[in-house]
Protein backbone atom coordinates (compact mmCIF):
# COMPACT_ATOMS: atom_id res chain seq x y z
CA UNK A 1 0.00 0.00 0.00
CA UNK A 2 1.53 3.09 -1.19
CA UNK A 3 1.71 5.99 1.78
CA UNK A 4 0.02 9.48 0.40
CA UNK A 5 2.77 12.61 1.16
CA UNK A 6 2.71 14.74 4.24
CA UNK A 7 0.77 17.58 3.50
CA UNK A 8 3.15 20.46 3.39
CA UNK A 9 1.57 22.97 6.93
CA UNK A 10 3.35 26.00 5.72
CA UNK A 11 1.53 25.39 1.86
CA UNK A 12 -2.08 25.23 3.37
CA UNK A 13 -2.14 28.35 5.82
CA UNK A 14 -0.32 30.28 2.24
CA UNK A 15 -3.17 28.97 0.25
CA UNK A 16 -5.68 29.94 3.16
CA UNK A 17 -4.02 33.21 4.40
CA UNK A 18 -2.21 34.65 1.83
CA UNK A 19 -4.50 35.68 -0.65
CA UNK A 20 -6.45 37.98 2.40
CA UNK A 21 -2.92 39.27 3.62
CA UNK A 22 -1.95 40.49 -0.28
CA UNK A 23 -5.06 42.33 -0.31
CA UNK A 24 -5.13 43.59 3.35
CA UNK A 25 -1.26 44.73 2.21
CA UNK A 26 -2.31 46.30 -0.52
CA UNK A 27 -5.48 48.59 0.80
CA UNK A 28 -3.13 49.37 3.62
CA UNK A 29 -0.59 50.64 1.04
CA UNK A 30 -3.31 52.93 -0.75
CA UNK A 31 -4.91 54.26 2.34
CA UNK A 32 -1.20 54.97 4.40
CA UNK A 33 -0.08 57.14 0.54
CA UNK A 34 -0.03 60.89 1.54
CA UNK A 35 -2.09 60.34 4.32
CA UNK A 36 -1.07 63.43 5.77
CA UNK A 37 -0.46 65.33 2.65
CA UNK A 38 -3.92 67.49 3.25
CA UNK A 39 -4.96 69.78 5.75
CA UNK A 40 -7.58 69.31 8.01
CA UNK A 41 -10.86 70.82 6.83
CA UNK A 42 -13.99 71.99 8.80
CA UNK A 43 -15.25 68.95 9.90
CA UNK A 44 -11.74 67.39 10.86
CA UNK A 45 -11.19 70.43 12.84
CA UNK A 46 -14.47 70.17 14.41
CA UNK A 47 -14.02 66.34 15.73
CA UNK A 48 -10.75 67.46 16.98
CA UNK A 49 -12.25 70.49 18.58
CA UNK A 50 -14.88 67.89 20.09
CA UNK A 51 -12.15 65.35 21.87
CA UNK A 52 -10.24 67.97 23.43
CA UNK A 53 -13.27 68.44 25.49
CA UNK A 54 -12.24 65.44 26.95
CA UNK A 55 -14.49 62.03 27.68
CA UNK A 56 -17.08 63.55 29.10
CA UNK A 57 -16.90 67.26 27.43
CA UNK A 58 -17.29 65.46 23.87
CA UNK A 59 -20.20 62.74 24.87
CA UNK A 60 -22.19 65.83 25.94
CA UNK A 61 -21.12 67.97 22.75
CA UNK A 62 -22.11 64.98 20.50
CA UNK A 63 -25.85 64.72 22.20
CA UNK A 64 -25.84 68.74 21.56
CA UNK A 65 -24.99 68.04 17.26
CA UNK A 66 -26.84 65.52 14.97
CA UNK A 67 -24.11 62.08 15.03
CA UNK A 68 -24.08 59.44 18.14
CA UNK A 69 -20.90 59.77 19.82
CA UNK A 70 -19.39 56.05 18.86
CA UNK A 71 -16.60 57.96 16.67
CA UNK A 72 -15.95 60.63 18.95
CA UNK A 73 -15.68 58.21 21.51
CA UNK A 74 -12.78 56.30 19.38
CA UNK A 75 -11.15 59.34 18.44
CA UNK A 76 -10.83 61.24 21.82
CA UNK A 77 -8.65 57.59 23.09
CA UNK A 78 -7.08 57.70 20.03
CA UNK A 79 -5.81 60.94 20.54
CA UNK A 80 -4.89 60.39 23.81
CA UNK A 81 -2.33 57.77 22.37
CA UNK A 82 -0.67 59.04 19.08
CA UNK A 83 -1.11 62.98 19.31
CA UNK A 84 -2.98 65.31 17.30
CA UNK A 85 -0.76 65.61 13.80
CA UNK A 86 -2.90 65.07 10.79
CA UNK A 87 -1.09 62.08 9.92
CA UNK A 88 -1.76 60.15 13.57
CA UNK A 89 -5.54 61.19 13.80
CA UNK A 90 -6.07 59.72 10.79
CA UNK A 91 -4.71 56.69 10.97
CA UNK A 92 -7.50 56.13 12.94
CA UNK A 93 -9.42 55.92 9.94
CA UNK A 94 -7.66 54.14 8.16
CA UNK A 95 -7.37 51.38 10.54
CA UNK A 96 -11.24 51.49 10.28
CA UNK A 97 -11.23 51.37 6.47
CA UNK A 98 -8.40 48.22 6.33
CA UNK A 99 -10.63 46.04 8.73
CA UNK A 100 -13.81 46.89 6.56
CA UNK A 101 -11.65 45.04 3.82
CA UNK A 102 -11.55 41.76 5.67
CA UNK A 103 -14.67 42.01 6.71
CA UNK A 104 -16.00 42.02 3.04
CA UNK A 105 -13.49 39.24 1.93
CA UNK A 106 -15.42 37.20 5.05
CA UNK A 107 -18.63 38.12 3.97
CA UNK A 108 -17.92 37.51 0.35
CA UNK A 109 -16.45 34.13 1.54
CA UNK A 110 -19.82 33.57 3.66
CA UNK A 111 -22.18 33.63 0.74
CA UNK A 112 -20.44 32.27 -2.05
CA UNK A 113 -16.80 31.11 -1.53
CA UNK A 114 -13.28 32.41 -1.48
CA UNK A 115 -13.09 33.70 -5.01
CA UNK A 116 -15.70 35.79 -4.62
CA UNK A 117 -14.54 36.80 -1.17
CA UNK A 118 -11.09 38.24 -2.59
CA UNK A 119 -12.50 39.57 -5.53
CA UNK A 120 -14.77 41.50 -3.20
CA UNK A 121 -11.97 42.60 -0.77
CA UNK A 122 -9.76 43.76 -3.90
CA UNK A 123 -12.58 45.74 -5.66
CA UNK A 124 -13.57 47.31 -1.77
CA UNK A 125 -9.11 47.88 -1.84
CA UNK A 126 -8.92 49.62 -4.62
CA UNK A 127 -12.47 51.69 -4.64
CA UNK A 128 -11.47 55.21 -4.76
CA UNK A 129 -14.37 56.46 -2.77
CA UNK A 130 -13.36 54.19 0.18
CA UNK A 131 -9.46 54.95 -0.01
CA UNK A 132 -11.11 58.70 0.18
CA UNK A 133 -12.79 58.58 3.76
CA UNK A 134 -10.21 56.11 4.50
CA UNK A 135 -8.25 59.45 4.74
CA UNK A 136 -10.52 61.48 6.69
CA UNK A 137 -11.11 62.01 10.15
CA UNK A 138 -14.77 61.72 10.04
CA UNK A 139 -16.98 58.74 10.63
CA UNK A 140 -18.49 57.03 7.94
CA UNK A 141 -15.70 54.79 7.31
CA UNK A 142 -16.55 53.48 10.72
CA UNK A 143 -19.81 53.24 9.79
CA UNK A 144 -18.99 50.85 6.91
CA UNK A 145 -17.39 49.06 9.11
CA UNK A 146 -19.76 48.15 11.44
CA UNK A 147 -22.66 47.99 9.41
CA UNK A 148 -20.91 45.62 6.80
CA UNK A 149 -20.30 43.32 10.14
CA UNK A 150 -23.74 43.62 11.04
CA UNK A 151 -25.16 42.52 7.70
CA UNK A 152 -22.55 39.41 8.08
CA UNK A 153 -23.17 38.59 11.46
CA UNK A 154 -27.04 38.49 10.14
CA UNK A 155 -26.08 35.99 7.58
CA UNK A 156 -24.44 33.39 9.69
CA UNK A 157 -27.24 33.44 12.30
CA UNK A 158 -30.15 32.90 10.08
CA UNK A 159 -27.70 30.22 8.24
CA UNK A 160 -27.33 28.55 11.98
CA UNK A 161 -31.12 28.44 12.48
CA UNK A 162 -31.41 26.25 9.72
CA UNK A 163 -33.21 22.77 9.89
CA UNK A 164 -30.83 21.41 7.28
CA UNK A 165 -27.75 22.52 8.63
CA UNK A 166 -24.52 21.41 6.18
CA UNK A 167 -21.96 19.31 8.55
CA UNK A 168 -19.49 21.98 8.28
CA UNK A 169 -21.52 24.35 10.49
CA UNK A 170 -22.65 21.67 13.23
CA UNK A 171 -22.71 22.95 16.80
CA UNK A 172 -22.78 26.23 15.53
CA UNK A 173 -24.27 28.57 18.44
CA UNK A 174 -27.16 30.67 16.45
CA UNK A 175 -27.61 32.94 20.33
CA UNK A 176 -23.27 33.42 19.88
CA UNK A 177 -23.72 34.96 16.23
CA UNK A 178 -27.07 36.83 16.78
CA UNK A 179 -25.28 38.39 20.01
CA UNK A 180 -22.49 39.64 17.60
CA UNK A 181 -25.32 40.71 15.35
CA UNK A 182 -26.62 42.65 17.98
CA UNK A 183 -23.20 44.27 19.28
CA UNK A 184 -22.65 45.43 15.27
CA UNK A 185 -26.12 46.94 14.78
CA UNK A 186 -25.81 48.68 17.70
CA UNK A 187 -22.44 50.05 16.81
CA UNK A 188 -23.65 50.92 13.47
CA UNK A 189 -26.54 53.05 15.16
CA UNK A 190 -24.22 54.61 17.14
CA UNK A 191 -22.06 55.97 14.37
CA UNK A 192 -25.06 57.56 11.82
CA UNK A 193 -28.62 57.44 12.53
CA UNK A 194 -28.76 56.96 8.82
CA UNK A 195 -27.46 53.32 9.53
CA UNK A 196 -31.15 52.07 10.75
CA UNK A 197 -32.29 51.91 7.14
CA UNK A 198 -30.14 47.56 7.98
CA UNK A 199 -32.57 47.39 10.17
CA UNK A 200 -35.66 47.88 7.53
CA UNK A 201 -33.26 45.65 4.87
CA UNK A 202 -32.61 42.98 7.81
CA UNK A 203 -36.20 42.96 8.71
CA UNK A 204 -37.82 42.38 5.50
CA UNK A 205 -35.25 39.44 5.13
CA UNK A 206 -36.40 38.03 8.21
CA UNK A 207 -40.52 38.32 6.89
CA UNK A 208 -39.50 36.45 4.06
CA UNK A 209 -37.84 33.50 5.78
CA UNK A 210 -41.20 33.30 8.12
CA UNK A 211 -43.29 33.17 5.13
CA UNK A 212 -41.00 30.02 3.93
CA UNK A 213 -42.55 27.22 3.67
CA UNK A 214 -40.00 25.45 5.20
CA UNK A 215 -36.31 25.04 5.83
CA UNK A 216 -35.98 27.01 9.33
CA UNK A 217 -37.30 26.36 13.19
CA UNK A 218 -39.48 29.48 12.96
CA UNK A 219 -40.46 28.86 16.26
CA UNK A 220 -37.43 29.34 17.55
CA UNK A 221 -36.02 32.32 15.75
CA UNK A 222 -38.96 34.67 15.58
CA UNK A 223 -38.66 35.14 19.59
CA UNK A 224 -34.92 35.58 19.27
CA UNK A 225 -35.50 37.89 16.07
CA UNK A 226 -37.87 39.84 18.36
CA UNK A 227 -35.63 40.15 21.45
CA UNK A 228 -32.47 40.91 19.36
CA UNK A 229 -34.74 43.99 17.87
CA UNK A 230 -35.71 44.70 21.49
CA UNK A 231 -32.29 45.10 22.28
CA UNK A 232 -31.01 47.53 19.88
CA UNK A 233 -34.30 49.46 20.36
CA UNK A 234 -33.40 49.86 24.33
CA UNK A 235 -29.76 50.93 23.40
CA UNK A 236 -30.50 53.19 21.11
CA UNK A 237 -33.08 54.82 23.40
CA UNK A 238 -30.35 55.03 25.88
CA UNK A 239 -28.49 57.39 24.10
CA UNK A 240 -31.75 59.32 22.25
CA UNK A 241 -32.97 60.02 25.59
CA UNK A 242 -29.51 62.01 26.75
CA UNK A 243 -29.90 63.56 23.64
CA UNK A 244 -32.99 64.26 22.66
CA UNK A 245 -34.13 67.93 22.96
CA UNK A 246 -30.43 68.85 22.71
CA UNK A 247 -29.72 67.63 19.02
CA UNK A 248 -29.33 70.89 16.58
CA UNK A 249 -32.69 71.12 14.40
CA UNK A 250 -31.28 72.45 10.82
CA UNK A 251 -33.22 72.26 7.28
CA UNK A 252 -31.53 73.30 3.97
CA UNK A 253 -33.10 75.06 1.42
CA UNK A 254 -33.20 73.13 -1.62
CA UNK A 255 -34.29 69.46 -1.95
CA UNK A 256 -32.50 67.18 -4.29
CA UNK A 257 -33.65 66.26 -7.63
CA UNK A 258 -33.98 62.30 -7.67
CA UNK A 259 -32.75 61.72 -11.09
CA UNK A 260 -29.38 63.24 -10.20
CA UNK A 261 -28.94 61.83 -6.70
CA UNK A 262 -29.02 58.28 -8.28
CA UNK A 263 -26.25 59.32 -10.80
CA UNK A 264 -24.46 60.81 -8.17
CA UNK A 265 -24.64 57.15 -5.69
CA UNK A 266 -23.99 55.12 -8.99
CA UNK A 267 -21.04 57.53 -10.14
CA UNK A 268 -19.67 57.34 -6.39
CA UNK A 269 -19.26 52.93 -6.19
CA UNK A 270 -17.69 53.40 -9.99
CA UNK A 271 -15.37 56.07 -9.67
CA UNK A 272 -15.41 58.06 -6.36
CA UNK A 273 -15.91 61.24 -7.97
CA UNK A 274 -18.36 63.86 -6.22
CA UNK A 275 -18.36 66.65 -8.79
CA UNK A 276 -19.22 66.95 -12.84
CA UNK A 277 -20.96 63.41 -12.24
CA UNK A 278 -22.39 63.50 -15.55
CA UNK A 279 -19.20 63.10 -17.31
CA UNK A 280 -18.64 59.89 -15.88
CA UNK A 281 -22.29 57.93 -16.61
CA UNK A 282 -20.84 56.07 -18.83
CA UNK A 283 -18.82 54.14 -16.27
CA UNK A 284 -21.92 52.37 -14.35
CA UNK A 285 -23.20 50.94 -17.40
CA UNK A 286 -20.83 47.42 -17.32
CA UNK A 287 -21.28 47.90 -13.74
CA UNK A 288 -24.71 47.81 -14.12
CA UNK A 289 -24.71 44.80 -16.81
CA UNK A 290 -22.66 42.58 -14.46
CA UNK A 291 -25.23 42.58 -11.78
CA UNK A 292 -28.40 42.42 -13.89
CA UNK A 293 -26.83 39.24 -15.74
CA UNK A 294 -25.28 37.94 -12.60
CA UNK A 295 -28.29 38.14 -10.53
CA UNK A 296 -30.49 36.49 -13.42
CA UNK A 297 -27.87 33.17 -13.19
CA UNK A 298 -28.60 33.05 -9.44
CA UNK A 299 -32.29 33.49 -9.85
CA UNK A 300 -32.27 31.00 -12.80
CA UNK A 301 -29.91 28.21 -10.59
CA UNK A 302 -32.71 29.00 -7.81
CA UNK A 303 -35.52 27.98 -10.00
CA UNK A 304 -33.63 24.90 -11.11
CA UNK A 305 -33.26 23.60 -6.66
CA UNK A 306 -35.62 26.28 -5.14
CA UNK A 307 -34.61 24.02 -1.93
CA UNK A 308 -31.49 23.46 -2.02
CA UNK A 309 -30.46 27.00 -3.34
CA UNK A 310 -32.34 28.96 -1.27
CA UNK A 311 -30.34 30.70 1.37
CA UNK A 312 -28.04 32.25 -1.58
CA UNK A 313 -31.10 33.70 -3.01
CA UNK A 314 -31.60 35.43 0.34
CA UNK A 315 -28.07 35.89 0.85
CA UNK A 316 -28.02 38.15 -2.96
CA UNK A 317 -31.45 39.78 -1.49
CA UNK A 318 -29.68 41.19 1.56
CA UNK A 319 -26.83 42.66 -0.27
CA UNK A 320 -29.01 43.91 -3.19
CA UNK A 321 -31.25 45.40 -0.74
CA UNK A 322 -28.25 46.54 1.62
CA UNK A 323 -26.98 49.32 -1.02
CA UNK A 324 -30.62 49.92 -2.89
CA UNK A 325 -32.93 50.68 0.41
CA UNK A 326 -30.59 53.02 2.31
CA UNK A 327 -29.96 55.38 -0.65
CA UNK A 328 -33.58 55.57 -0.28
CA UNK A 329 -33.89 56.62 3.13
CA UNK A 330 -31.01 59.47 2.59
CA UNK A 331 -33.17 61.01 0.00
CA UNK A 332 -36.09 61.31 2.34
CA UNK A 333 -34.02 62.19 4.89
CA UNK A 334 -32.64 65.31 2.64
CA UNK A 335 -36.03 66.35 2.33
CA UNK A 336 -36.78 69.79 3.81
CA UNK A 337 -39.07 69.20 6.96
CA UNK A 338 -39.30 70.85 10.88
CA UNK A 339 -38.30 67.90 12.62
CA UNK A 340 -34.74 66.76 13.42
CA UNK A 341 -32.59 67.83 10.90
CA UNK A 342 -32.01 68.40 7.47
CA UNK A 343 -28.46 67.40 5.97
CA UNK A 344 -27.72 68.14 2.52
CA UNK A 345 -27.03 65.30 0.27
CA UNK A 346 -23.20 64.50 0.17
CA UNK A 347 -20.89 62.11 -0.87
CA UNK A 348 -20.06 60.16 2.68
CA UNK A 349 -23.89 59.59 3.20
CA UNK A 350 -23.13 56.35 0.53
CA UNK A 351 -20.07 55.11 1.95
CA UNK A 352 -21.23 52.56 4.65
CA UNK A 353 -23.92 50.62 1.73
CA UNK A 354 -21.72 50.06 -0.66
CA UNK A 355 -19.55 47.29 0.83
CA UNK A 356 -22.94 45.34 0.03
CA UNK A 357 -22.53 46.59 -3.74
CA UNK A 358 -18.87 45.63 -4.24
CA UNK A 359 -19.39 42.18 -2.54
CA UNK A 360 -22.50 41.74 -5.01
CA UNK A 361 -20.56 42.84 -8.01
CA UNK A 362 -17.88 40.24 -7.46
CA UNK A 363 -20.47 37.53 -6.85
CA UNK A 364 -22.07 38.58 -9.89
CA UNK A 365 -18.27 38.11 -12.20
CA UNK A 366 -17.54 34.93 -10.75
CA UNK A 367 -20.99 33.51 -11.36
CA UNK A 368 -20.79 34.77 -14.98
CA UNK A 369 -17.07 33.25 -15.21
CA UNK A 370 -18.69 29.78 -13.71
CA UNK A 371 -21.56 30.22 -16.95
CA UNK A 372 -18.96 32.14 -19.30
CA UNK A 373 -15.44 31.53 -18.62
CA UNK A 374 -13.61 34.24 -20.99
CA UNK A 375 -16.83 36.36 -20.20
CA UNK A 376 -16.15 36.60 -16.42
CA UNK A 377 -12.26 37.43 -17.16
CA UNK A 378 -13.27 40.08 -19.49
CA UNK A 379 -15.61 41.68 -17.60
CA UNK A 380 -13.88 41.43 -14.21
CA UNK A 381 -10.79 42.87 -15.78
CA UNK A 382 -12.13 45.42 -17.25
CA UNK A 383 -13.89 46.16 -14.49
CA UNK A 384 -10.83 46.21 -12.13
CA UNK A 385 -9.31 48.43 -14.50
CA UNK A 386 -11.93 51.16 -14.11
CA UNK A 387 -11.28 50.91 -10.87
CA UNK A 388 -7.72 51.57 -11.05
CA UNK A 389 -7.39 54.16 -13.53
CA UNK A 390 -9.89 57.12 -11.07
CA UNK A 391 -6.75 56.15 -8.29
CA UNK A 392 -4.01 58.92 -9.52
CA UNK A 393 -7.01 61.65 -9.49
CA UNK A 394 -7.64 61.20 -6.44
CA UNK A 395 -4.02 62.05 -5.09
CA UNK A 396 -2.95 64.57 -7.81
CA UNK A 397 -4.76 67.19 -5.32
CA UNK A 398 -3.27 66.22 -1.74
CA UNK A 399 -1.13 68.71 -0.98
CA UNK A 400 -0.38 70.14 2.65
CA UNK A 401 -0.60 73.64 2.46
CA UNK A 402 0.46 76.41 4.90
CA UNK A 403 -2.68 78.16 5.28
CA UNK A 404 -2.99 78.75 8.66
CA UNK A 405 0.50 77.56 10.36
CA UNK A 406 2.70 80.47 9.62
CA UNK A 407 -0.40 82.74 10.68
CA UNK A 408 -0.68 81.62 14.32
CA UNK A 409 3.38 81.59 14.53
CA UNK A 410 3.79 84.96 13.40
CA UNK A 411 0.40 86.37 16.03
CA UNK A 412 2.32 84.54 18.67
CA UNK A 413 6.03 85.48 18.11
CA UNK A 414 5.00 89.32 18.41
CA UNK A 415 2.44 89.42 20.68
CA UNK A 416 2.25 90.95 24.30
CA UNK A 417 0.32 90.99 27.13
CA UNK A 418 -3.08 93.21 26.48
CA UNK A 419 -3.34 91.95 23.21
CA UNK A 420 -6.30 89.89 22.02
CA UNK A 421 -6.91 87.41 18.65
CA UNK A 422 -10.02 88.30 16.92
CA UNK A 423 -11.22 85.67 14.50
CA UNK A 424 -13.74 86.48 12.02
CA UNK A 425 -14.42 83.63 10.82
CA UNK A 426 -17.91 82.54 11.99
CA UNK A 427 -18.86 78.72 12.53
CA UNK A 428 -15.04 77.79 11.07
CA UNK A 429 -13.33 78.94 14.31
CA UNK A 430 -12.65 75.09 15.34
CA UNK A 431 -9.73 75.17 12.29
CA UNK A 432 -7.99 78.15 13.50
CA UNK A 433 -7.94 76.92 16.61
CA UNK A 434 -6.57 73.61 15.49
CA UNK A 435 -3.41 75.41 14.55
CA UNK A 436 -3.43 77.87 17.68
CA UNK A 437 -3.80 75.12 20.27
CA UNK A 438 -1.12 73.07 18.99
CA UNK A 439 1.37 75.71 19.36
CA UNK A 440 4.08 74.27 22.29
CA UNK A 441 4.39 76.86 25.06
CA UNK A 442 7.61 78.11 24.67
CA UNK A 443 7.11 80.99 27.17
CA UNK A 444 5.91 83.20 24.56
CA UNK A 445 2.47 85.15 25.56
CA UNK A 446 -0.30 83.67 23.45
CA UNK A 447 -3.49 86.26 23.37
CA UNK A 448 -7.06 84.90 24.76
CA UNK A 449 -8.93 84.48 21.11
CA UNK A 450 -12.66 86.26 20.36
CA UNK A 451 -14.87 86.02 17.82
CA UNK A 452 -17.53 88.18 17.03
CA UNK A 453 -19.74 85.37 16.36
CA UNK A 454 -19.73 81.64 16.39
CA UNK A 455 -23.42 81.29 13.71
CA UNK A 456 -23.19 80.34 10.35
CA UNK A 457 -25.20 83.93 9.19
CA UNK A 458 -24.27 86.75 7.41
CA UNK A 459 -22.83 89.62 10.47
CA UNK A 460 -25.19 92.43 10.42
CA UNK A 461 -23.35 96.32 10.64
CA UNK A 462 -25.44 96.22 14.57
CA UNK A 463 -23.52 93.23 15.23
CA UNK A 464 -20.33 94.10 14.94
CA UNK A 465 -20.30 97.42 16.13
CA UNK A 466 -21.96 96.12 19.52
CA UNK A 467 -19.78 93.61 19.82
CA UNK A 468 -16.48 95.29 18.44
CA UNK A 469 -16.98 98.27 20.82
CA UNK A 470 -16.65 96.19 23.66
CA UNK A 471 -13.84 94.42 22.48
CA UNK A 472 -11.79 97.45 21.52
CA UNK A 473 -12.28 99.08 24.92
CA UNK A 474 -11.04 95.53 26.88
CA UNK A 475 -7.99 95.43 24.77
CA UNK A 476 -4.56 97.76 24.31
CA UNK A 477 -4.09 95.58 20.47
CA UNK A 478 -6.02 93.65 18.20
CA UNK A 479 -4.62 90.50 15.75
CA UNK A 480 -7.20 90.07 13.30
CA UNK A 481 -7.38 86.65 11.66
CA UNK A 482 -9.76 85.73 8.71
CA UNK A 483 -10.80 82.52 7.93
CA UNK A 484 -13.21 81.88 5.13
CA UNK A 485 -14.51 85.11 5.79
CA UNK A 486 -16.03 85.13 3.07
CA UNK A 487 -19.27 82.68 4.41
CA UNK A 488 -20.51 84.82 7.38
CA UNK A 489 -18.42 88.57 6.80
CA UNK A 490 -18.21 88.87 3.08
CA UNK A 491 -17.96 92.69 3.20
CA UNK A 492 -15.86 92.52 5.66
CA UNK A 493 -17.66 94.49 8.07
CA UNK A 494 -15.09 92.98 11.05
CA UNK A 495 -11.89 94.52 9.10
CA UNK A 496 -13.53 97.52 8.03
CA UNK A 497 -14.85 98.80 11.99
CA UNK A 498 -11.20 97.89 12.38
CA UNK A 499 -9.98 100.13 9.74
Amino acid sequence: MRSSPKADPHTGWIARWGTPALLLLIAFGLRLYRLGDANLWWDEALAIWGVRKGFLGVTLWTAGDVHPPLYFWSLWGWVQLVGESEFAMRMLSLAFGVLTIAVVYSLGSLVAGRTVGSLAALLTGLSRFHIWWSQEMRMYVLAGLVGTLSIYFFLRWFRAERTDLPSYMEGESPSRWLLFYVLATVGALYTIFLMGALLLVQNVVILMILIWPRGWRHKALLPKWIASQGAILLALGAWLALAWGRMSTWSVAKPFAPSPFARLYATLLVTGISVNVERYTWTVFLPTLVLLVGGGLLLREWRRNRHGFKPKVLDALTLFLAFTLPPIAIYLASLPRALFYTPRVEARYFLPFAPAFWTLLAWSIVRIGQRWRAIGWASGGVLLALWIAFLPGYYTGRVLRDELQTMVRTIISQAEPGDAVLLDSGGRFPVFLYYYDRIPDTGWWRPPMLTVSRQETILSASKVDAEMTAIAKAHRRIWLAEVDVNLTDPEPRVGKWLG
